[in-house]
């Protein structure tokens, strides 16, 4: 049988190193960095075989449910919190793969919005309903209090990060 980690164990030998730290704090990040870590890694998983990153298939999100299906680097790398240099690389990769493409600003020549083309929408409208049904096993064991409640809960996590930016300096 596999050993959890972190386990109360460990949470233990935490709270004698640093008795200062509040334990609650603690499991609670770590268990969220843990779930994310194991999440991320069953997304990956199940794109590779699609041969698309997880990232790939956020712009492509990203651009399916924007305004007019248009947007640029600059606004998809705010709304997911990914580097403009890495959002540029992504969309020359799903511009190959004929997903997306490029048109420049008629007022200014230098800018460009990235375009979901008609194999993209393709692509979203048949990937979508499969994907939903993947990680909608996730969520079957919660009631819709439940939802709400972690809905709710991820919102205010999600101000709390959005708050510290800029303002605290973490290893990352």
């Amino acid at each position: 049988m596999k050993t959890k980690f972190p386990s109360e164990k460990h949470y233990e030998l935490l709270a004698k190193d640093f008795p200062s730290v509040d334990s609650d704090i603690t499991k609670s990040y770590l268990e969220y960095i843990l779930i994310c870590q194991k999440t991320i890694a069953k997304i990956e998983s199940y794109l590779s075989k699609i041969e698309m990153t997880n990232s790939q298939f956020l712009i492509l999100l990203c651009l399916y449910v924007s305004d007019k299906n248009i947007d640029n680097i600059t606004n998809i790398s705010k709304k997911l919190g990914i580097s403009n240099v890495t959002v540029s690389n992504v969309v020359k990769t799903l511009q190959i793969k004929g997903l997306v493409e490029r048109k420049k600003l008629k007022e200014d020549k230098r800018f460009s919005r990235v375009v979901l083309n008609k194999k993209g929408k393709d692509f979203m409208k048949n990937f979508i309903p499969e994907y939903y049904s993947k990680y909608k096993g996730l969520f079957k064991e919660f009631d819709k209090e439940e939802l709400l409640q972690l809905q709710f809960l991820i919102v205010k996590l999600n101000l709390a990060i959005e708050s510290m930016s800029g303002k605290e300096k973490f290893w990352w």
